[in-house]
């Protein structure tokens, strides 16, 4: 049952209870009249007897009484403050999510030809990438940010999470396998499919897997059983709603990286063009920067959609019946109690 805007009674059948208060505040009233001066029997009678004058007019009703009657009316409605108060009214509020962002997952690639350094500077390939990657997170506030690291396989380094401290402190311990390794391999397909379901399981919201690379796919470059191919994870990202923004980091095109007489797998650009995302080719780390930066042009939506929050609203309710009670009580019962 609504009552104004926003306000409605979660229980209004609480409301038959407002019958009981009339009765039991005309019972009061008649049973408890205002003190009156006795007088004869012409004025019981309303009129005087032969012989006898007429009676002087009614005086006024003694301050008393009046307020005996203030303090009835008031306690009347502090009964029927309490009846409103067990009809229990409720407010639903829409509950804006605070905190607009997206999903973001950056999986960098850890094999050992990410050691190399021929981005214009001192950094390594993988170091350039952890410092752009730095700068990107510290200017994503609202966004959920977890960090992947991939060479043979992919490990989750960081789940997704506002606390951007974290995110910085896993970058920064990342570290590229050693050379000859036996988990130095690049695993696109395996990055891609766990990114995907970790990204997928938050539908309704913008979802984006940075994948970080400067090799082609070598621990599962065709695609047999029981291993993750990385054109089938591209269609498991396009098919989950997640966009994929590939970058290959390398002044040179790389070469395999891993087993030498491995036959060479899909690239980059051609897992990008499956999963229906975007292929960044970067030579130096000032092009780096400029690709994170694309992801700021990316669409915002809510971490949940708005929702309706119920509270409630009784006690003021009870606050002013308390008041009106003890006020009415004080009138009628108090220091200026009438005598019947």
């Amino acid at each position: 049952m609504r009552l104004w805007d926003g306000i409605e009674l979660a229980r209004p059948e609480a409301l038959w209870l407002l019958g009981g208060v009339l009765a039991l505040c005309a019972w009061r009233l008649r049973r408890r009249p205002p003190a009156v001066a006795l007088g004869t029997a012409p004025l019981l009678l309303g009129r005087p007897l032969p012989g006898e004058a007429a009676p002087a007019p009614r005086a006024p009703r003694a301050p008393r009484a009046r307020a005996w009657r203030l303090g009835e009316g008031l306690g009347a409605l502090g009964l029927a403050a309490l009846v409103l108060a067990l009809a229990r009214p409720v407010e639903r509020v829409v509950v804006p999510e605070p905190r607009p962002g997206i999903d973001i997952l950056l999986a960098l690639d850890r094999s050992s030809s990410m050691r190399a350094a021929d981005l214009g500077g001192a950094s390594t390939r993988l170091e350039a990438a952890q410092e752009a990657a730095v700068r990107f997170v510290t200017g994503r506030r609202d966004d959920r940010i977890g960090v992947l690291g991939f060479a043979r396989f992919a490990d989750l380094l960081c789940p997704l999470t506002l606390d951007h401290g974290a995110v910085v402190r896993t970058l920064a311990g990342l570290e590229p396998v050693p050379v000859d390794d036996a988990e130095d391999a690049t695993a696109l397909g395996a990055a891609l499919a766990q990114g995907a379901l970790l990204l997928g399981a938050n539908a309704g919201r913008p979802r984006v897997l940075i994948l970080l690379s400067d090799g082609r796919e070598t621990a599962a470059p065709e695609a047999r059983a029981g291993e993750v191919h990385p054109l089938h994870a591209a269609q498991l990202c396009a098919r989950l709603g997640v966009r994929v923004l590939a970058i290959a980091v390398g002044a040179e095109d790389p070469a395999p990286g891993g087993d030498a007489a491995a036959p060479l797998g899909p690239t980059l650009a051609q897992v990008a063009a499956r999963a229906g995302g975007a292929f960044h080719r970067v030579r130096d780390e000032a092009a780096l920067d400029a690709v994170y930066a694309r992801v700021d042009r990316l669409e915002r939506a809510a971490l949940l959609a708005p929702r309706r929050e119920v509270r409630e609203r009784q006690g003021p309710v009870l606050l002013a019946s308390l008041g009106l009670l003890l006020l009415g009580w004080g009138l009628s019962q108090g220091l200026l109690r009438v005598l019947p």
